[in-house]
């Protein structure tokens, strides 16, 4: 691939947002999701029996079905469950106002501790020449200079956004004249006040002062109540969330310097050999031991100078970024989980709370992860030195194995640590390895195209959305698949993922990531310059290209997969012939399903076994081929044999194959990190189709695990119609009558302003009010509901236009012959009517909600 001056250009990695960033992003993450459980805490041991008691008292409420039981149940619920929330929300406000204290305290108590004085009128000379090179920062507001006691050796920068210092040892600030002494030093501290990361890097170094406190709360109180049961298991896990936070707390210090370096420095050779100097003349010192390099908030001079001769050694995530942010992640999700449930309770949509707590950890770890794959796979290309992203995968893995093994949202609710059954051990592990591979490869993808990009911005945008978007459909796939399992065991997950419904993430996830891999891999062009927006002044080298999955051979490695598919499920019609009882054919139906998913797994494993983690992000190309192309030819068959090609029949079959097989393969990705021995786009294609059999033959043969909770076909499907044409009515029927209804009700509006009295004002009413209603109700009595639920419904809106209409009559009389007797019985029809609207619309709005 070549070296840094094989290319000749030097790469600028300051066009990425830096690692210091995403280290930041998920520092202050990490201190809100504790604040947010020691609210919740809180709320547990100051107002949990009560809590306890109104959900106990609700449960008992009676309903004529489960769905209603359940709806009955959260309006019941709603009130304390948004208390336990505003716990929630509470126990995090407070710690961004304790870090908000400690950033303010922070100025203070540095002036007061180290005796720092602003620059006396002897050395304004330093302050002028501080001045001319903050202008050539770009700074519009200069950072006031500070002198410090004749025993600091080394600058530093301190204060809060627009009132930022530097603080100057004596001897530099003695020697303004002296360019690779001053210049050097106030350049990297500029660069430190330009990265806006002057604050937040004293909040990293003051972390225990804002978040100890916080966490010390339910401790506090479960001593005052003489409780100690849970405070035990409480506290040592909130240690370990501390000590996991002090981590990336140092690893920000750390990164923030090499930024620091890299900025003072950039685009200007005559810079960089001064800052080198600068450096060198410290003394190398001596290497620190692994766990001094963990607890270290400042990196050695030999790896400042590392970094500082080629930038991409600082590019390259660490397995400590993997296991810190996964670990982060998979404790945030349960405790905001717990949280948002409350929040929803009462909305119909509580499930969403699963799936926001997934987005919210794939964000995390698309910061800290994602991002920096992608900014290694780019800047690899002037290194020469491929990115491994196999230790990031370990460690992310281990991260949501240990983080959801010891969350502290587990605190009072299990006993022991883990889940109670191993193989969810598994899938967590399966869900880190597959989704980090996944976006260790989609960067290699976009590295080959990123000449083709035209801005930096574009592509670390697209990196963060990417990112976060697969890590949060892992996070949520392994959330399911681990309740399942734990639940029912792998018959009942199977059975769970052939009639999963998936949420509009993992549907557009596995419709539009595909879209966008399939543009970058036609954008793949050989001998392109490299960006300029990822080179320093001085020249764009040629952009190499490295050997990778093509867009016609990864669509053929998915049609493979999927024809096999196809040729299993039309083998095992022919040889097993028509499905004779309701639940052998819901058996067969699901068992079409799976094979789908399945067949999009055999070409992700194809892919990455044969291909490496490269081709195991250009493989999210093939899952819809894969996945899709057996079903297609399963209704083609049925359609043949003489099957109904309904919509309801359908559907089911094109959405769940993309969703369950997207959960699959990113479970079978890890294997494109192993180091094998990688082979062409035949064998790639054989190894597709052969699995694809080998995986269908096993759905079809054990497809009576799917029906073990017995279930008639007919019924099901009859289940979906109804909800499907209870859909319907809410959109093209309730909808456009809601909107009459409004009409209605400003012409009765104006009639009434009008002061129209006698036979004039009953002429207006009657060609106003009475004739839109009585079209209205022409229309409601000519609909024909498709089933009883919504028969009952629309019987609400009958009932209603015809009291409304007559009353509407009745009052168009009485205003014509001032007849008072008239006039109350149509107030009295018309009150009926709007009594009976406002249910229908209550019972509408409802039908639409589920």
């Amino acid at each position: 691939m070549g070296t840094v001056a094989d290319l000749r250009g030097r790469p600028d990695t300051l066009a990425y947002p830096s690692p210091t960033t995403a280290r930041f992003v998920l520092l202050v993450l990490a201190i809100l999701a504790g604040g947010l459980y020691v609210g919740s805490w809180t709320h547990t041991l100051l107002e949990g029996e009560a809590w306890q008691q109104r959900v106990t008292s609700c449960s008992t409420v009676p309903a004529a079905d489960p769905l209603e039981q359940q709806a009955r149940f959260e309006r019941c619920t709603a009130a304390v469950e948004r208390r336990r929330a505003a716990y929630g929300a509470g126990g995090a406000a407070a710690t961004l106002v304790g870090g908000g204290v400690v950033l303010l305290a922070v100025p203070v108590v540095l002036e007061r501790r180290r005796r720092l004085r602003p620059l006396p009128p002897r050395l304004a000379r330093a302050g002028r020449r501080a001045d001319e090179l903050a202008a050539e920062q770009g700074l519009r507001r200069p950072p006031r200079l500070m002198l410090g006691g004749a025993t600091q050796r080394d600058a530093f920068s301190y204060g809060v956004p627009g009132a930022y210092r530097v603080a100057l040892p004596p001897k530099v600030a003695l020697r303004p004249d002296d360019a690779p002494l001053f210049d050097s030093l106030l350049r990297h501290e500029l660069a430190h006040v330009r990265h806006h990361d002057v604050a937040l890097a004293w909040l990293a170094r003051s972390v225990w002062y804002a978040f100890l406190p916080i966490l010390l709360v339910p401790v506090v109180i479960s001593l005052a109540r003489e409780d100690l049961g849970v405070t035990l298991d409480y506290a040592w896990r909130a240690a370990l969330v501390l000590a996991v936070v002090r981590l990336v707390a140092n690893a920000v210090l750390r990164a923030r310097e090499h930024d620091a370096d890299l900025a003072a420095a950039r685009g200007d050779d005559a810079r960089r050999r001064d800052l080198g100097a600068l450096l060198s003349s410290i003394g190398p010192g001596s290497g620190p031991s692994l766990w001094g390099r963990l607890r270290a908030q400042h990196p050695t001079v030999g790896q400042r100078l590392a970094v500082l001769e080629d930038p991409t050694a600082a590019c390259r995530p660490t397995a400590v970024d993997g296991l810190t942010a996964a670990f982060l992640a998979a404790t945030v999700a349960p405790v905001l989980r717990s949280t948002a449930t409350p929040a929803l309770t009462g909305t119909g949509r509580v499930d969403l709370s699963a799936l926001l707590a997934s987005t919210v950890a794939g964000a995390i770890l698309g910061v800290a992860v994602g991002l920096g794959l992608w900014r290694a796979a780019l800047f690899a290309r002037f290194s020469g030195r491929p990115p491994r992203p196999a230790p990031v995968a370990l460690a992310v893995a281990g991260g949501l194995v240990l983080g959801g093994a010891l969350s502290l949202g587990q605190v009072g609710t299990v006993s022991g640590i883990g889940p109670d059954n191993p193989v969810t051990l598994l899938v967590q592990c399966l869900a880190g390895l597959g989704a980090t591979a996944v976006v260790a490869g989609l960067g290699e993808v976009w590295a080959d195209a990123a000449p083709q990009v035209p801005s930096a911005r574009l592509h670390w945008v697209g990196a963060l959305l990417t990112s976060a978007v697969v890590f949060s459909v892992a996070v949520w796939a392994a959330g399911r698949l681990v309740d399942t399992l734990d639940a029912g065991g792998a018959a009942f997950t199977l059975v769970t993922l052939t009639n999963l419904d998936p949420p509009w993430l993992v549907t557009v996830t596995a419709l539009a990531l595909p879209a966008a891999t399939a543009l970058m891999l036609r954008r793949r062009r050989t001998g392109s310059r490299a960006p300029i927006w990822a080179v320093e002044p001085g020249g764009r080298p040629t952009w190499p290209v490295a050997p990778g999955a093509a867009l016609a051979g990864t669509l053929l490695v998915g049609l493979s997969a999927g024809l096999a598919a196809a040729a299993a499920i039309v083998a095992f019609r022919l040889l097993a012939g028509a499905g004779g009882t309701g639940g052998e054919q819901l058996a067969r139906y699901f068992g079409y399903v799976l094979v789908g998913a399945a067949a999009a797994a055999a070409a992700m494993a194809a892919m990455g076994l044969a291909g490496g983690v490269r081709h195991v992000g250009a493989a999210l190309v093939a899952l819809p081929v894969a996945g899709l192309t057996p079903l297609a030819a399963f209704l083609g068959m049925n359609t043949v044999l003489g099957g109904d090609l309904t919509r309801v029949f359908v559907q089911p079959l094109l959405v769940r194959p993309l969703g369950a097989g997207l959960m699959l393969a990113l479970l079978v990705a890890g294997l494109g990190l192993l180091p094998v021995r990688r082979a062409g786009v035949g064998a790639r294609c054989l190894l597709a189709a052969t699995l694809a059999v080998a995986l269908a033959a096993a759905a079809l043969g054990g497809r009576a695990v799917l029906t073990s909770n017995p279930v008639d076909l007919a019924a099901e499907l009859e289940d979906v119609q109804r909800d499907l044409d209870a859909q319907a009515y809410a959109g093209r029927v309730a909808l456009p009558l809601m909107r009459q209804f409004e009409a209605v009700g400003a012409a009765q509006e104006r009639v009434r302003r009008s002061g129209a009295a006698g036979p004039a004002g009953a002429a207006r009413l009657r060609e106003e009010v009475l004739q839109p209603l009585a079209a209205m109700q022409a229309r409601a009595r000519s609909y024909d509901p498709p089933d009883e639920r919504v028969a009952a419904i629309h019987g609400l809106v009958v009932q209603s236009l015809a009291r409304l209409t007559e009353g509407t009559r009745l009052a168009a009389d009485a205003l014509e012959h001032q007849d008072a007797a008239t006039l109350a019985t149509a107030n009295e029809l018309l009150g009926e009517g709007a009594a009976l609207r406002a249910r229908w619309f209550a019972a509408v709005t409802d039908l639409a909600g589920r």
